[in-house]
């Protein structure tokens, strides 16, 4: 994941929840952020697994199937918000109205059963999660 397409800690705290999706590997927040750029973040804390080389694993994975969703989630924002942009592989929303540019940000936070899942299946979740935060 490009620099661009992460959140840096300033922007987690500016981050502003809307919605919350569960999956059988990862949690899904859908939040909305004042930058004007959808972002995308894996996280994944020791309870998921207590080897660093297992969390870098699971990061690793959940970005690579991202990256190769960044059409599929594109259209899926667009189709619910409307109006969107696709730079390279960040997300850019045009401003509502006369109210600031707002960002829509996925932040994936892993389970304790991601640590042992494959590509397939963290892909197949990941997927799954997005669908089901597009629909209303």
């Amino acid at each position: 994941m490009q620099r661009t397409v992460g959140l840096t800690g300033a922007e987690f705290k500016q981050l502003k929840p809307i919605r919350r999706v569960h999956g059988r590997l990862f949690s899904l927040l859908v939040g909305e952020l004042p930058s004007g750029h959808a972002r995308c973040a894996c996280v994944v804390s020791k309870k998921a697994s207590a080897r660093a080389v297992v969390r870098n694993s699971i990061k690793r994975r959940c970005r690579e199937v991202l990256r190769k969703q960044c059409s599929n989630i594109k259209k899926s924002l667009t189709d619910d918000v409307g109006r969107a942009k696709c730079k390279s592989s960040a997300f850019a929303f045009p401003s509502r109205g006369a109210r600031n540019p707002a960002g829509f940000t996925l932040v994936f936070h892993a389970k304790a059963s991601a640590a042992g899942a494959s590509y397939a299946d963290i892909a197949e979740d990941v997927h799954t999660l997005i669908m089901r935060a597009t629909m209303s």
